[in-house]
């Protein structure tokens, strides 16, 4: 038997991977996990009772010191999530654990590598909330399944391992040569025939489903040379294409079934139920039956398998794991492609490079489902037949340029004003197609063409257009330039609160390609961004000219939520990097407009209407007796957030509370800090509230200076604290303890 830990600290060993052909981590999803609350339960109990637990057998292919999990994968995850659990939370070396790497995604691979290097505080317990509120923690993963389970088991051990002391005894537990944890090793040096890999990892059942579809089609098929070509030529195919996957099964039967979905949609008629293909098989499989669809069939299949090993570039094989309608799209783009080449056609691959990147743009940029897949089957069929020939000479722009179907697809619009604008020498392939590269546009790039007004073959000016994609290239580089700077910068032209409005990344990078432009502060923050660029066009240097624009930003009374989104920063850090969301909102109708941590209210949200950060500054380096009480709502020291903010300020014993909320300052004795010696004193009505013994009111929304700040804070010192006031709270608070 072996161990987890025995694996992974074998020196021979420099990675442990899961590989990018195996499927997402699922335990700690929805739909599974009962299975996991099970699964830490059963560990749980064997690390307690110290009895064995064996997980099976796992399945592993050692190569060049590598080893890839075969099989195993799910219970191999959830061990590396229990030692790094166990090893943080009892401040173990778990260094051993980096050699653990998923290659799924690039988003799971670099949160395995963020939850590694990740530390705990003293006594602190490891947790989704605990690294999501780690500053590294980079929001956008929690759009990644193998992510969000993680987080999800993260949880569940945190709710099962809940003392530090057992923590530690149970990672001596798993790290020891006589660890209760244990399962079969198998290793397998070298899998290089598919069958075998097939075979080791089939499950009976899905097989069996398979031959019995393939006996009812071929029941069904007249001409029985179909059965060697499925049987042989369009399995070899996808063999091919595979390269040791293990699911040629379902990747033929999907193919094959998605040539009847075509039929069923190009058919549709209103009164048609497109979803009830999976559920009538045995109806489909009778079309095999005409001679039109099974030739259609044929002569599609034949050109996959004559041209599809030149195309390494396409995914073919991922499209038809689970298809979705996009998948589905290009597939059969794909194919209107290949039946249009003939043996003589030498230079159709070059001709494909540059129709294929309109067909992906086009799909990437579209909601495709069922509603208008008909639609986008009909617009690929018409793209397709601006393939006229594959001579040398043939120039696709041209053709696309003259082409006058109809369809209202803005991308495929888009597409052929870019093709519109080669074919008449306006610019050139390269200049298009270096500015869809940019990461954030990804073929899209509506963006430039708004924003340097030459969105229409007249006004087209490539000198502009070049320059804004550099422009472009260089602030949306993330690596390059901060999000928050450019975002701050462009808010220096100043936009009017209206609605919510989000500046997370992920939103921006949406509005740049045409999504959701139409609301209202979206379209608003575009037309400063537009502002931004036509002023970057001046300068050189684009980063030195942000941050200039920022701190020269002055602060203006009636907008001050964007005074401090602009021009706050602190090591580095802007307001926008202590919030996840980067959402901005007002609260209620009050006016005041937050910087909301989630998408929801939480007491971390930050007030970035009023006054109140400078007033709780100006009150701090007033006098060192005051103290801010909450910590973590202390943002650098220098900004402060919560509903409200309560500051203490010990005198002559007596333990004084500032409370500052979004309009007024209160200043007095809480009745948590009650004392004898003040009971008999008779307050004022105006000076008893609830919670306290006494206090007094201060507005200071309506300041406008550092004059009025000055008088504010001389008012409250005079009224609550001077010595020298016989009607001070301090005063009279002496006075009777005194007596007393």
């Amino acid at each position: 038997m072996s161990t987890f830990w025995n694996i992974i600290n074998n020196s021979e060993l420099t990675t442990i991977t899961i590989p990018n052909y195996q499927r997402d981590y699922a335990q700690g999803r929805e739909n599974n996990k009962e299975i996991a609350e099970n699964f830490v339960k059963d560990i749980f109990d064997a690390l307690k009772s110290e009895k064995e637990l064996s997980l099976g057998l796992v399945y592993g292919s050692k190569k060049d010191n590598q080893l890839l999990l075969v099989d195993g994968q799910q219970r191999f995850t959830m061990l590396w999530l229990l030692h790094i659990y166990l090893g943080k939370c009892s401040s173990n070396d778990i260094s051993p654990l980096r050699k653990f790497y998923y290659t799924t995604r690039p988003a799971a691979e670099r949160f395995c590598r963020f939850l590694i290097d990740s530390d705990l505080k003293d006594n602190e317990l490891l947790s989704s909330k605990v690294l999501r509120d780690n500053i590294q923690f980079q929001y956008e993963w929690l759009n990644d399944p193998t992510v969000s389970g993680m987080l999800v088991v993260i949880d569940l051990l945190a709710n099962t391992f809940i003392s530090r002391d057992n923590c530690s005894t149970y990672f001596n537990n798993l790290i020891s040569e006589n660890s209760t944890i244990c399962f079969e090793f198998l290793p397998i040096d070298k899998i290089t025939n598919e069958k075998i890999y097939m075979a080791m990892n089939a499950r009976g059942l899905e097989l069996t489903a398979f031959e019995l579809f393939k006996s009812k089609l071929f029941k069904t098929i007249v001409n029985k040379e179909i059965e060697q070509k499925i049987d042989v030529d369009y399995t070899n195919c996808f063999w091919e294409l595979m390269q040791n996957e293990k699911l040629i099964d379902i990747v033929l039967q999907n193919y094959i079934k998605e040539h009847a979905r075509v039929k069923l949609f190009k058919e549709a008629t209103e009164d048609t139920n497109t979803k009830d293909l999976p559920e009538k098989q045995n109806e489909w499989i009778q079309w095999f039956k005409d001679e039109t669809f099974l030739n259609d069939f044929i002569k599609r299949s034949d050109a996959l398998k004559s041209y599809a090993k030149n195309l390494p570039e396409l995914e073919i094989v991922e499209w038809l794991k689970a298809p979705e309608y996009k998948d589905r799209t290009r597939l059969y783009a794909l194919l209107n492609f290949l039946v249009k080449i003939e043996s003589k056609d030498t230079h159709w691959r070059d001709l494909f490079v540059d129709w294929w990147h309109i067909v992906d743009n086009i799909v990437k940029h579209t909601n495709i489902d069922a509603a208008n897949y008909k639609t986008n089957l009909t617009l690929m069929d018409n793209l397709a037949n601006t393939l006229i020939d594959f001579k040398d000479d043939f120039n696709l722009f041209e053709q696309i340029h003259k082409s006058t179907f109809a369809s209202q697809n803005s991308q495929w619009l888009q597409e052929k004003t870019k093709a519109t604008l080669i074919a008449l020498g306006k610019t050139s392939k390269q200049d298009i197609y270096n500015a869809e590269k940019i990461p954030v546009f990804d073929g899209n790039i509506f963006f430039l063409f708004e924003f340097a007004n030459t969105n229409t073959t007249e006004t087209f000016d490539n000198a502009k257009f070049k320059q804004y994609s550099k422009i472009a290239e260089e602030i949306f580089d993330k690596s390059k330039i901060k999000t928050s700077l450019f975002v701050r910068a462009a808010l220096t032209y100043e936009m009017d609160y209206t609605e919510p409005i989000s500046f997370h990344r992920n939103e921006i990078d949406k509005w740049l390609v045409g999504y959701a432009s139409t609301y209202t502060p979206v379209k608003q923050w575009l037309e400063l961004l537009r502002h931004l660029f036509a002023d970057l066009c001046d300068n050189s240097d684009i980063e030195a000219f942000i941050r200039k624009r920022i701190s020269e930003y002055q602060k203006q009374y009636d907008k001050l939520w964007l005074y401090h989104l602009i021009s706050w920063e602190k090591d580095g850090y802007s307001l926008f990097d202590y919030s996840e969301s980067k959402k901005v909102q007002m609260y209620d109708s009050s006016g005041h407009i937050y910087l909301y941590n989630k998408t929801r209210w939480t007491d971390s949200n930050i007030l970035i209407s009023g006054l109140r950060n400078e007033l709780v500054k100006k009150l701090l380096n007033h006098n060192s007796n005051i103290k801010h009480e909450w910590e973590w709502g202390n943002i650098k020291g220098d900004f402060f957030r919560g509903w409200k903010i309560r500051l203490s300020r010990k005198e002559n014993d007596f333990i004084f509370t500032y409370q500052i909320d979004k309009e007024y300052i209160r200043v007095g004795i809480l009745t948590e800090n009650q004392d004898k010696r003040i009971e008999a004193i008779e307050f004022e009505e105006t000076e008893k509230e609830k919670d306290w013994v006494c206090q007094k009111k201060y507005e200071y929304s309506n300041i406008k200076d550092e004059y009025q700040f000055h008088e504010l804070i001389s008012k409250i010192e005079f009224e609550i604290f001077d010595g020298e006031n016989s009607e001070s709270i301090l005063n009279q608070i002496t006075r009777i303890e005194t007596e007393f």
